[in-house]
């Protein structure tokens, strides 16, 4: 049995092995595939591929759920698709299990770090995945206790991840894009804040500390954004480890390099299928996560056979496209009013390996302008010389080369470049005078 199948028809790894050379694997792309795929799920994760009448098979099996087919079997490819991998929900449902027993391991109490904790201010008191178009929502309720002799706080933490098909516009990229949203907090301060009015009313603020213990001291005088920013504070990381679509992106194959080559095989994407509604529910005490769809699957196909294409290098500045200088009254039309020194990055993406950066700045009418690059070439900080008038503009470039030599998408050397402007700022003139301060002259009586 398998926790992902995968089957890619009228296909053969060794249609694409010519000019692959890998150190331990020569030519055999099928087994150069299968170290690939095991070490991007990593873990215990057991791979295998192999082929059968014409067509690729493929199967991962790892954790402790593994419900799909064992390898030997046909996958019943979506219409239109010439490869597909299965992902299985009940996978997904034993991973959420064990992040769920850990962090109900005191009978749902957790101190501020997430951790359980029998003496702990939060309690979790359930979890719920659900599924819906192309995004999961995590759902987990508690209660907070003010560890006072006032009311607790019921809340609810909730974080949405997404994950698109971006379909196979662009040749040789990525076509499966996730995202994860930052976890908001809703919480019922109703109880909470009555209590809290009524002592603000009686003047309890004074010996709250005795009365109620030292937690309610901050709560008095506070406003309800207050309170619910410092609950919020406390139970944020209980969401850390629950990002379970991230689990199922981070094991689908999409990009496989060819060693000894400049090329990669890219498996293109433009069909996703996913079961809608409640995938999982967890609760307390029980300390479980009971499945709420088993056997469903999760389906990524393409319509496209994995192609081989040359490996592309990409780079891009960042750093601020306008930066202001500032010109005092005496230096206005002067030739040269001097420099400041700007940050600028290079970022490039993840098929470059030990890439190298030139640095070039130049005026808008081409002429060079004096610059100096300093620290890493990576991260340059460029000083640049200004004039005074008029305004300016200048363009900062970058080439980059790697130890692969790639080129760009349209097999040029890649390069980047950025325009800025340079806005003068002029300094007020001074009320009087020179706008020099001057010495103050001091007598003392005779």
């Amino acid at each position: 049995m398998s926790t992902i199948a995968g089957q890619i028809n009228n296909f053969n790894f060794s249609s694409v092995s010519a000019g692959v050379a890998d150190p331990n694997l020569g030519n055999n792309v099928e087994g150069i595939f299968e170290a690939a795929w095991e070490s991007q799920i990593g873990g215990d994760a057991t791979v295998a591929a192999s082929n059968s009448g014409g067509n690729e098979h493929l199967r991962a099996t790892f954790g402790s759920t593994s419900t799909l087919p064992a390898i030997a079997a046909d996958l019943a490819l979506p219409a239109g698709a010439a490869f597909a991998f299965e992902y299985s929900i009940d996978e997904t449902v034993a991973e959420l299990n064990g992040d769920w027993i850990l962090a109900t391991a005191a009978n749902g109490r957790i101190d501020q770090n997430g951790n359980p904790d029998p003496t702990g201010q939060g309690e979790l008191t359930g979890m719920t995945l659900v599924s819906s178009a192309d995004t999961w929502t995590t759902v987990i309720t508690g209660i907070y206790h003010t560890g006072a002799r006032l009311p607790n706080v019921p809340f609810t933490i909730t974080r949405e991840e997404t994950l698109t098909v971006l379909g196979d516009a662009v040749g040789g990229s990525f076509t499966l894009l996730y995202n994860v949203y930052p976890a908001s907090i809703t919480m019922d301060l109703r109880a909470l804040r009555s209590a809290i009015t009524a002592l603000e009313v009686l003047g309890v603020g004074a010996i709250g500390a005795l009365l109620f213990g030292p937690a309610v001291v901050p709560l008095l005088g506070w406003g309800d954004s207050e309170i619910e920013a410092y609950i919020a504070s406390q139970m944020q990381p209980v969401v850390v480890p629950f990002q379970p679509l991230q689990n199922v992106y981070s094991a689908i194959p999409q990009r496989l390099q060819l060693p000894g080559t400049t090329d990669n095989l890219w498996f293109d994407y433009n069909m996703m299928s996913f079961p809608q509604g409640t995938i999982a529910k967890g609760v307390v005490p029980a300390d479980e996560v009971v499945a709420q769809m088993p056997g469903a699957v999760l389906t990524f196909s393409g319509s496209a056979l994995p192609q081989r294409a040359r490996r592309v290098a990409f780079v891009m500045i960042t750093g601020p496209s306008t930066v202001s200088l500032p010109i005092l009254p005496a230096q206005r039309g002067a030739t040269t009013v001097g420099s400041m020194s700007v940050q600028y990055s290079a970022l490039h993406n993840d098929e470059v390996v030990s890439p190298t950066f030139q640095w070039s700045v130049t005026g808008a009418n081409g002429q060079g302008i004096p610059s100096v690059v300093i620290g890493n070439p990576t991260e340059a900080t460029i000083t640049l010389l200004f004039k005074a008038t008029p305004a300016e503009k200048v363009r900062i470039t970058v080439r980059m080369d790697d130890a692969q030599h790639l080129k760009d998408a349209n097999g040029n050397t890649p390069t980047a470049s950025i325009e800025v402007s340079v806005l003068h700022v002029a300094l007020p003139k001074p009320v009087q005078g020179t706008g020099i301060p001057k010495p103050i002259r001091v007598t003392t009586a005779a």
